[in-house]
């Protein structure tokens, strides 16, 4: 047995090395995979992805699918997975670094894998940086801008985006008053456009403006862009009615600003005109007797003319020819008693027993408020004393009638009596006026002899009797000579409703006032100077008279306190002689004296609205000074 397995042995080892005995079978082929990549590395801004193509090459026989992918993903970066399908050489994968993704270097591997084969590897190098942040900045054109009070002007405003940022844009405004009217016509913007609207009001004051444009956006920085804006004044359009006895022929000359002087024509009576610098001033000629001129010149600011009856502007002009008797009822049943009665701004009394009629004349046409007072004068002090008050508001007679006024009568009643006291040293002369101020008249009540005394009883009209707008008026002067230079005097008035006690101060003298010559040739003009004295800080006037041949010819300077803008007041008389129409026989001649006049005036309140004139409450002081100048 063991022999023949030998000899077996030796057989086969004979048949293989060779003869034609026989073949030996093919092994069998191992199934393998390759694949390559593209790219082999990448590099990614956080929130952005790579796609990654993978080529497969089968070996060994190999037919089945291959799944595919990506290892070494840390926190942050992902990668899609796939496969490729029997028969298909090539897939691709995705890798995504997150917002949340660390910058930095992964050293990734793409792996392929299949039933029956060996799982291969291919390095990807991953690089991921830091996604830079979009942002945006803001332009403006123009980044400067004038613009005049009412007038609208417009900016555009540009968004200049970068490093990706397309949010939208929400634009707001820092350092716009609110009158200049400032609105976006997008507030938030998507594009890179839009448009800043401006519609400064009037009442915007003047000057120089920082406007600051903002915009915000989600995920990035603020912007800003600065709006350098310039707010010019709006002429003041001015027109004034000047009146018979206002003004002589129709010479009217304005000045705007520093501007030279030029004339106004006129429409009627109307000279119209307007002034675009911060001061100006406006001159004309009067003559209030034959042969007399005065020639006014009033140094205004633009505030003067911007406001509701201001107190150099004139009263409207109104046809004044209308004649009206006014009856007294019951007659006076002494000769110490009186009636008087007031209509428009005129003012006529009576003395004496038996029936009274006080005619009026030069009244306005419409509707006209009469009031009137009745009662005794006492001896021997010449004090008034009042019985009985008589106001009918909006009587319309023709002209030429006859009005009664009833002190029996509906619209008649007693005073009631309050104390005015002056404070002011002993022994200042002085004596006290009172008058009711209606919507259409302007009525005296009152008046005492001048004395030392510096309290009065003063009998006034109820509260109860007089309407919203109706004030009441007690004014103390001081009493002296106004006859030399040096000469002055001093009134104080106050506005006041109601049935209280009034007490009142006086101003104090005035001081440091110097009239001198401006110049001398080829005319006389004058020169004034005063450095204000509290309380008399609203309006100045100057008065400069000569007399030559019986004529008397006057130049009045008047100047506001917004006109000098707290300096104090040192102004010549202007030359007016090249101004067209200008006469040369209204010039004050040189090396004749010349006779002076200074009226210091201040009020409490608004500067512009002295209190009298608007009929509202308030002080108002006034300083009246004699000079004159000797060549």
């Amino acid at each position: 047995m063991i022999l023949r397995a030998l000899v077996l042995a030796t057989l086969a080892f004979a048949g293989s090395c060779g003869g034609e005995g026989g073949t030996d079978p093919e092994p069998t082929p191992t199934p393998t995979i390759a694949i390559t990549i593209s790219p082999q590395s990448a590099s990614l801004e956080q929130g952005q992805s790579a796609e990654v193509t993978v080529a497969l090459t089968r070996g060994g026989g190999f037919t089945g699918a291959v799944a595919l992918s990506v290892t070494g993903l840390v926190s942050g970066v992902q990668s899609t997975t796939g496969s490729i399908a029997a028969g298909a050489t090539q897939a691709t994968l995705t890798v995504t670094a997150l917002e949340s993704a660390s910058a930095g270097t992964l050293a990734l591997q793409v792996q392929a894998s299949g039933s029956g084969v060996t799982s291969v590897q291919r390095a990807l190098a991953l690089t991921i940086t830091e996604r830079p942040v979009g942002t945006f900045a803001l332009t403006l054109d123009p980044d400067e801008l004038t613009l005049e009070q009412g007038t609208p002007g417009s900016v555009e405003v540009g968004i200049d985006r970068s490093g990706g940022f397309a949010g939208p844009v929400t634009l707001s405004l820092d350092g716009a008053p609110a009158d200049l009217g400032a609105s976006f016509m997008e507030e938030s913007v998507s594009g890179t456009t839009t448009t800043l609207q401006l519609a400064p009001t009037t009442g915007l004051p003047a000057g120089d403006y920082t406007v600051t444009v903002r915009g915000a956006g989600e995920g990035t920085a603020d912007a800003e862009a600065v709006l350098d804006l310039t707010i010019t004044a709006a002429p003041v359009q001015v027109s004034w009615e000047l009146c018979e006895g206002q003004i002589m022929g129709d010479w009217f000359a304005v000045r705007d600003g520093d501007g030279e002087w030029r004339r106004i024509t006129p429409t009627g009576r109307t000279f119209a005109f307007e002034f675009r610098g911060e001061t100006g001033a406006i001159a004309y000629a009067q003559a209030p007797e034959p042969g007399d001129v005065n020639l006014v010149v009033s140094l205004l600011a633009r505030e003067d003319l911007q406001i509701a009856n201001p107190v150099l502007t004139p009263f409207p002009c109104t046809e004044q020819n209308r004649t009206l008797n006014v009856a007294a009822s019951p007659a006076l049943p002494t000769s110490a008693h009186f009636a008087a009665a007031a209509i428009d701004n005129t003012f006529v009394a009576r003395f004496g027993s038996g029936s009274v009629v006080l005619p009026f004349d030069h009244l306005p046409e419409g509707p006209l408020d009469l009031a009137g007072a009745t009662g005794t004068r006492l001896f021997p002090s010449g004090a008034i004393d009042v019985d009985r008050y008589f106001l009918s508001r909006g009587i319309n007679p023709a002209n030429g009638a006859t009005a009664t006024m009833d002190f029996n009568g509906p619209h008649a009643f007693a005073p009631v009596d309050i104390e005015v006291t002056l404070d002011a040293p002993p022994g200042e002369m002085a004596f006290l006026a009172a008058s009711l101020a209606t919507a259409r008249t302007a009525a005296p009540l009152v008046e005492t002899t001048p004395g030392a005394a510096t309290a009065w009883t003063l009998p006034i009209p109820p509260a109860s009797q007089l309407l919203g707008d109706e004030v009441l008026v007690a004014s103390v002067s001081t009493e002296g000579d106004f006859d030399a230079p040096g000469d002055q005097y001093r009134l104080v008035d106050r506005v006041f409703v109601g049935e209280d006690d009034q007490t009142l101060s006086l101003g104090p003298t005035l001081q440091g006032v110097t009239f001198s010559a401006g110049e001398r040739q080829p005319s006389f003009r004058g020169r004034i100077q005063y450095a204000p004295q509290a309380p008399y800080g609203s309006l100045y006037l100057a008065i400069f008279g000569q007399e030559v041949a019986g004529a008397t010819t006057t130049h009045m300077l008047t100047a506001s306190s917004r006109y000098l803008d707290g300096s104090a007041l040192d102004e010549t008389f202007p030359d007016l002689a090249g101004v067209e129409g200008f006469d040369s026989d209204w010039a004050l001649r040189p090396g004749m004296s010349v006779l002076t006049q200074f009226i210091a005036i201040g009020w409490t309140g608004d500067p512009g609205l002295n209190p009298i004139r608007a009929r509202r409450p308030g002080d108002q002081f006034t300083a009246f000074l004699r000079g004159e100048i000797t060549p």
